[in-house]
């Protein structure tokens, strides 16, 4: 690898935990994403014998599921630093983007349980953190979950009904919503007269009246399984739903879009990384003019260009995620979407440029780079696309 970690804060046990994950990225995920990415039906990718499954047990053993949950409930919250967290991510992305996405919104819901304690929660989130088979994932569809933006656009409705609550409406394209049991949605609630709000609910989906649609055929990103979530007449606990007054609601809102950009920006820093450290290499073993093409004065520095904005994209990311991370009271949403553009945007640069030193080879399949074209553009068009995420955003600014 290329690219270096110059943390200097990173621990002795830090260290050992990123060996282990490297090992796991390297010799389980890059090689499960490619095999998935071949499959002609996206309902294939998530049967009970494919090899999806290998990848997301590989994860629960090494206890990957865990950051994020407090201690309390089974997690390593408290054990594992930010940073470390991070890194684990960007690996993750390094390997495979679409399965990275996966994995890290699997335990969004729990996370999201987790760290607002949601009544009736507790023993959920234990299991869960106990689970090895992977009986229990979740999915999210957080990354636009902004007050102003879809408060009216009644995508999914909750009325309250009593102290529980009736949720109606469809959600599109959501992260794991075939392989889930569990989810963190954007919805509107309704109380009395005209009153609306955002919130966020945190329910199961082995609830009467959720149905979920057939998988998604995409281009790019193929191993992350991606499908609607349809409520139709669906009742939850009013305790699911976290809201409380407008302030609260809107700060809820605004951490868990920041915590969706945050894993976005983080996956694609990994992608671009990834993407550059198989220009360096091939450009050091193909012969052109009798020498290595990294011979050549112009290759040279076309490299050092792109290790420049690769660097920028990683430690942009990583500075944005531990901020919003760290600061529960201050969470910046704009910072986390322009960190998600730039980690996506700076990837679609070193994908254009290793595939421009691989010439005619970057865009055959026996090369990752092909594969890597595909999966990037499906990166910018998440969440809205790019430019809809900063038409939302520059009100925060």
């Amino acid at each position: 690898m290329a690219c270096q970690n110059l943390d200097i804060s990173i621990g002795k046990d830090s260290r050992a935990m990123l060996k282990e994950v490297k090992n796991f990225t390297g010799k389980i995920m890059r090689p499960a994403g490619t095999e998935l990415d071949l499959l002609s039906d996206p309902a294939d990718v998530i049967e009970n014998d494919a090899v999806i499954w290998d990848v997301y047990r590989a994860h629960r053993q090494l206890d990957l599921h865990l950051l994020g949950i407090a201690g309390a409930m089974g997690g390593l919250a408290e054990e594992v630093d930010t940073l470390t967290t991070l890194l684990i991510i960007e690996q993750m992305g390094y390997a495979d983007s679409g399965l990275a996405a996966g994995l890290a919104l699997s335990g969004m819901p729990f996370r999201f349980a987790s760290k607002f304690q949601i009544s009736g929660w507790e023993e959920t989130v234990k299991a869960y953190c106990e689970d090895k088979a992977c009986e229990l994932i979740g999915c999210a569809a957080v990354n636009t979950l902004q007050k102003e933006d879809f408060a009216g656009k009644d995508r999914v409705r909750a009325v309250k009904k009593g102290t529980d609550c009736i949720i109606n409406g469809k959600l599109t394209r959501v992260p794991n919503a075939s392989i889930a049991t569990h989810a963190a949605i954007p919805v509107t609630l309704e109380s009395s007269g005209a009153d609306k709000r955002s919130a966020l609910a945190v329910i199961p989906l082995a609830l009467p009246g959720i149905s979920r649609e057939e998988p998604l055929e995409q281009s790019g990103q193929r191993p992350l399984n991606i499908a609607s979530l349809v409520f139709q007449e669906t009742e939850i606990p009013g305790a699911y739903i976290i809201a409380g007054d407008d302030a609260d609601a809107d700060k809820i809102c605004k951490m868990a879009a920041a915590e969706a950009g945050g894993i976005t920006a983080t996956v694609f820093a990994g992608l671009a990384m990834a993407a550059y450290d198989e220009a360096m290499e091939y450009a050091q073993q193909r012969i052109q003019g009798g020498v290595p093409v990294f011979e050549h004065k112009n290759i040279r520095l076309q490299l050092f260009h792109m290790f420049k904005i690769v660097e920028a994209a990683r430690a942009n990311a990583r500075r944005i995620a531990i901020y919003n991370y760290e600061n529960p009271d201050s969470f910046s949403p704009a910072h986390a979407a322009a960190a998600k553009c730039l980690s996506t945007e700076t990837a679609a640069r070193i994908v254009d440029e290793a595939i421009q030193i691989f010439g005619g080879n970057g865009l055959a399949k026996e090369y990752p780079l092909e594969k890597m074209f595909r999966d990037v553009r499906a990166g910018m068009a998440e969440a809205g696309g790019n430019d809809d995420q900063g038409l939302s955003m520059v009100k925060y600014l």
